[in-house]
């Protein structure tokens, strides 16, 4: 093999390693530490601490920051040295390491590489990929995957009722009215709104959302696609669909410089990149002030990121990351829809025990086939 490919290809393992470990380190907190191929003797290996996969995650993302900063078209869609810098700006976010992640992001802010792309909706509606407000994004084609799944997106999130039925959907993932309530309406509605949720009496390309299963009032649009409902049919599965799914877009890494700035004590400045985002031309939100202190600042970039990112994965752990998914996620009936309350719900929809539900526990079935090895997390 040509030793150049040969190094490149080494640096883009090194990035998929790190982004799977930091994502393991995540959801899990701590989690086996595997460095190495592992002969059948070795495979159930005790639990690293966060902090050691943490350490494993920089040194394999700073391996990767060399890769280049671009490709030809038939290389589209590798992992890039911005996408390396992003993920690593991502890990320090999540160790406080603000000093350590504002030249990263300045370096891909200051690349001219990237751009907010003037729709919002066409980030989702597989119209556009692979486009300059991309930093990574998984690939997906239509017409291959695991049967009845397909991509998550098309399965899980459609409407499973009267309401963009060509294409079905489960509708197993339901906006809350929380969420409704958390886009602005004064002085004027927030269009990111109605670009990613389905409320009754919504006109999608002549069908009109009902919502006669699940009873909330609401699903999700995000990725509800054009045309035929944008879904390309292999072997009668209508839920696989070609659009990808972005992983970092340049939008979150302007929200995270911002954080990295008010956690450095500039909030004024802090305030503009806030403000790119929301003056994306099909958002064009009024401007936040530049007089806002630390704790504004802070609210602001919440609620930026949750609807610039409804859906997209980002904010259990922005909670988790922040420390305040116990207050967030008890707050007293924020998790009732108005359309539907099932009385069984009372006032604790969701049930967050501190100390416990910051991370996931590891599966039963791991911890069985490890003989003991593996120990489950605390207080699960």
């Amino acid at each position: 093999m040509d030793e150049q490919l040969k190094s490149r290809l080494l640096k883009e393992a090194y990035f998929l390693r790190g982004w799977w470990m930091l994502r393991l380190a995540k959801v899990y907190g701590d989690a086996p530490l595997v460095t190495k191929t592992l002969t059948l003797e070795e495979l159930y290996i005790p639990k690293s601490n966060r902090q050691e996969i943490f350490d494993q995650v920089e040194s394999d993302l700073k391996e990767a920051l060399s890769l280049p900063d671009r490709y030809d078209d038939s290389n589209v869609g590798r992992a890039t040295s911005f996408a390396a810098k992003t993920v690593l700006a991502e890990l320090y976010l999540w160790q406080k390491k603000w000093a350590e992640a504002k030249p990263l992001l300045e370096s891909v802010i200051n690349s001219g590489n990237f751009k907010l792309l003037d729709s919002y909706t066409s980030l989702f509606d597989g119209t556009t990929e692979n486009h300059a407000e991309t930093i990574f994004e998984i690939q997906y084609t239509a017409n291959t995957g695991q049967p009845l799944l397909g991509n998550f997106s098309t399965t899980y999130s459609a409407p499973n009722g009267e309401g963009y039925v060509p294409g079905g959907g489960w509708g197993w993932i339901r906006p809350t009215q929380d969420l409704v309530n958390e886009f602005e309406v004064e002085p004027k509605e927030d269009p990111r709104l109605t670009s990613s949720i389905f409320r009754l009496g919504d006109d999608f390309e002549g069908q009109i959302f009902k919502d006669v299963v699940n009873g909330t009032g609401f699903a999700i649009k995000k990725w509800a696609i054009s045309g035929a409902n944008g879904v390309e049919i292999e072997q009668n599965f209508p839920w696989y669909t070609s659009a990808n799914f972005a992983l970092y877009r340049y939008a979150e890494v302007l929200l995270m410089y911002a954080e990295v700035l008010n956690e450095l004590g500039n909030s004024s400045e802090a305030a503009t990149y806030v403000n790119f985002v929301r003056a994306r031309p099909s958002v064009n939100m009024p401007a936040l002030s530049n007089n806002l202190n630390y704790d504004e600042m802070f609210e602001a970039i919440r609620h930026e990121r949750r609807v610039e990112f409804a859906f997209e994965g980002k904010i259990g752990f922005d909670l988790r990351r922040w420390g305040i998914a116990g207050e967030f996620l008890r707050s007293s009936d924020r998790w009732h829809n108005n359309i539907t309350v099932n009385p069984q719900w009372g006032g604790n929809f969701f049930k967050f025990e501190d100390g416990k539900h910051e991370v996931f526990p590891i599966p039963q079935s791991e911890i069985d086939k490890s003989g003991g090895t593996l120990i489950q997390n605390s207080n699960w």
